[in-house]
């Protein structure tokens, strides 16, 4: 998953290289909201998320790029780290968008990482979302978005030689409402 990961971060930038070089800039602050499914029960979830994103004009519609992001709930903080695809509805200063954020996340857990008997660990990132952003001036702009996020982790139980003996995969499914600045 990472050579894939790694591979696509450089067709992606080689991409856009080519194409435009215009790059925007977006940091984004929001609410989350969500439930986390593991094998015995469902618990819900709250928290705040930040993200900074730079990505490059393909064309007025089709934005290309990276970003970093921070998601912290109650108990547990996600670090993830994407590739951010933004198309754009229709070419004028204010309009809807779509994106899209695929990557990896590092993850922690404050009752499980003091623990010598509990390994956490974040995995995969996947996060459609839909918004609109609004046009200030031809450098500035505010958007606003909800996102599903997918954020898979795993919590892997160790015994006295440290190795691993039980393995629990867990779902961590989050609604986000975002509101952002853009930078052009």
């Amino acid at each position: 998953m990472r050579l894939f990961s790694l591979i696509a971060f450089i067709i992606c930038f080689q991409w856009s290289s080519a194409q435009s070089s215009k790059f925007v800039s977006q940091i984004e602050i929001g609410a989350v909201r969500g439930i986390q499914l593991s094998k015995s029960f469902p618990i819900l979830k709250s928290g705040t998320v930040a993200n900074i994103k730079i990505s490059k004009e393909l064309s007025p519609f089709v934005q290309i790029g990276a970003g970093i992001g921070y998601i912290q709930l109650e108990d547990e903080n996600f670090t993830p780290v994407y590739a951010y695809f933004k198309g754009i509805k229709k070419q004028a200063s204010n309009s809807y968008f779509y994106e899209l954020a695929i990557g990896r996340s590092k993850a922690e857990h404050v009752g499980f990482n003091s623990s010598l008997n509990t390994e956490y660990k974040g995995g995969a990132y996947f996060s459609p979302g839909i918004g609109y952003h609004y046009s200030i001036n031809e450098k500035w702009a505010i958007s606003s978005s909800v996102n599903y996020i997918i954020q898979k982790t795993e919590l892997s139980q160790l015994n006295d030689l440290q190795e691993v003996y039980h393995t629990e995969k867990i779902n961590v499914d989050l609604f986000v409402f975002k509101i952002g600045l853009i930078i052009r």
